[in-house]
């Protein structure tokens, strides 16, 4: 018939509150199970920290970032990065610590 009707792999995020101040939770939605990781980067493309890297399920779910590092420090207001991957695709969602 000539139509591509196959799925296509729909991986979505979202982070709320944004702006946040203390803490904001990052709403991942991923369409397959797999392999998750969900990173917090700075502008300078430093990873601050990781939030998840594990096996899901198809569906969603959500991992809360308090504005700390790997080492529990608390990091400066502004711009940050969260970065999703799940089965080769990424998904990224600038958010704003204010304090």
């Amino acid at each position: 018939t000539g139509v591509d009707d196959s799925p296509r792999f729909a991986l979505s995020l979202r982070a709320v509150p944004n702006p946040f101040n203390p803490s904001t939770a990052i709403h991942v939605s991923v369409p397959v199970p797999g392999r998750v990781t969900v990173e917090v980067y700075d502008v300078n493309g430093r990873r601050v920290r990781t939030l998840c890297d594990r096996t899901t399920g198809a569906g969603e779910f959500a991992v809360n970032w308090d504005g700390t590092d790997r080492r529990g420090e608390h990091g400066a207001s502004g711009v940050y990065f969260v970065r999703v991957t799940a089965s080769g695709v990424l998904a990224t969602e600038k958010i704003v610590l204010l304090k």
